[in-house]
């Protein structure tokens, strides 16, 4: 996977421009389906610690990020705003959350109960705009009463100079705050917000440190939120690899996948932790059986797109970028373990992001977009689209994304499981 980079908030539109043809639903498609080579399980020793650069334990200094005093935050949008949404996650067929954005205003929290038609503004609410050039949010949400949001205040130059965390257990009717963070180190890309069940979570950040190095800050609440714990940080974390994913499986078991530029196709690992993040161990990967020389033959590989759905079963991707591009420049690959990760069926995975509704049923989403219904072992392509996004499915046919094709955004919704999208126009409820 190329180096993730910090998504920046865009410019609000209200109509039908994006990439849409006169307001149409977007329509297409094909329906090829790839059979690859026959998958296959390789054995692994067991996990040991490695001193790979960017292998991590614990600093002998954890900090506790205790709930100080936070300055107000953003007034509510008025009813019948027209809202571009950034964020979504959909929690049934009626019931979701998102963040949001007007024209010429701050990232807001918002809360639907009609599949998204309308939503109600519940953002944290104070007297006045915290003071700051930008700020953006990173949201997870277990149903649709509970929910937190960290906001990241941007500066002059889009300097980090604050960090903020909010709660809610009762649909956003009230907040509470874990106070203020050390904004630490400017990200590099999107934060990684996540939950494993309503009391543990992690909060994953960034940094390109320069030559070529990178470092990350891991934070931990094991409270749901109430405070917050530094696991990881500069200077413990550097090292020339980057953070690509992170994935729970409930409060212990975790995934972190990353990419390595200067080992070229040899450093394609798996950090994993069984202590909630505490310490990690570096997993290397076998090649895939459908092509055993990739790793020698390949310019850089990565692993992406992690998932977890238990604590020994889980799912990613191998993507290799090739010294010959005039030829196949990109190589994926589905890597899926039911043992922790002591044996890895390997599968052709079409390209894009890995997006899994339950084991055996998920998407391959990018442009082009695929359907599996047996884990990864066949896809079928289902649709070519013209933008990229960031999705929300709830079932094998319901489904959400925020579409974005250069500095345009939308909201667009599946009943098909994705063949055909129809465009939705957001507005906040009275």
């Amino acid at each position: 996977m190329l180096p993730l980079r910090r998504v920046r908030s865009v410019a609000f539109m209200a109509g039908c421009s994006l990439m849409f043809s006169a307001c149409d639903a977007i329509a297409s498609t094909s329906t090829a389906t790839t059979a690859p080579p026959g998958a296959s399980s390789t054995a692994l020793p067991a996990a040991t610690p490695s001193d790979r650069p960017g292998s991590t334990a614990p600093p002998s200094d954890v900090v506790v990020i205790t709930p100080q005093a936070t300055p107000a935050v953003i007034a509510h949008l008025q009813p019948g705003t027209r809202v571009e949404i950034r964020y979504i996650q959909m929690i049934d067929a009626a019931d979701g959350w998102a963040l949001g954005r007007a024209a010429g205003s701050e990232d807001h929290v918002l809360k639907t109960g009609d599949g998204g038609q309308t939503w109600q503004d519940v953002t944290p609410a104070g007297s006045s705009v915290i003071p700051a050039d930008d700020t953006e949010m990173v949201a997870s949400f277990a149903d649709d009463q509970t929910g937190w949001v960290i906001y990241l205040v941007h500066g002059a130059g889009s300097t980090l100079i604050d960090i903020y965390s909010w709660r809610t257990a009762d649909g956003g009717e009230s907040w509470q705050s874990a106070g203020r963070f050390d904004p630490i180190e400017n990200p590099e890309a999107p934060p990684v917000l996540l939950f494993g069940d309503r009391a543990n979570g992690w909060l994953l950040l960034e940094h390109f440190i320069g030559m070529g190095h990178h470092g990350f800050t891991l934070l931990r609440t094991q409270n749901g939120g109430g405070d917050w714990q530094r696991l990881a940080g500069a200077p413990e974390s550097e090292s020339i690899c980057h953070r690509t994913g992170l994935a729970f499986s409930g409060p212990t078991t975790g995934w972190m996948t990353g990419e390595c530029p200067f080992e070229l196709g040899g450093g394609v690992f798996l950090e994993v932790s069984e202590d909630g993040a505490s310490t990690w161990q570096s997993l290397a990967l076998p090649p895939p059986t459908q092509s055993p020389d990739l790793f020698q033959t390949a310019l850089l590989c990565s692993t992406r797109s992690p998932h977890l759905s238990a604590a020994e079963a889980g799912m990613l991707v191998v993507t290799c970028s090739m010294e010959d591009a005039s030829s196949t420049p990109r190589q994926n690959f589905s890597y899926k373990t039911t043992d922790g990760g002591v044996t890895w069926q390997t599968s052709a995975f079409p390209g894009g992001e890995l997006y899994l509704l339950d084991p055996g049923h998920g998407w391959a989403l990018s442009k082009d977009q695929y359907w599996t219904e047996d884990g990864g072992t066949t896809w079928t392509k289902i649709n070519t689209v013209t933008w990229e996004g960031q999705f929300s499915f709830v079932s094998a046919q319901l489904g959400w994304a925020v579409a974005r094709s250069q500095e345009e955004t939308a909201l667009v919704r599946t009943t098909d499981g994705g063949r055909t999208w129809e465009l939705m126009e957001p507005i906040i409820s009275p």
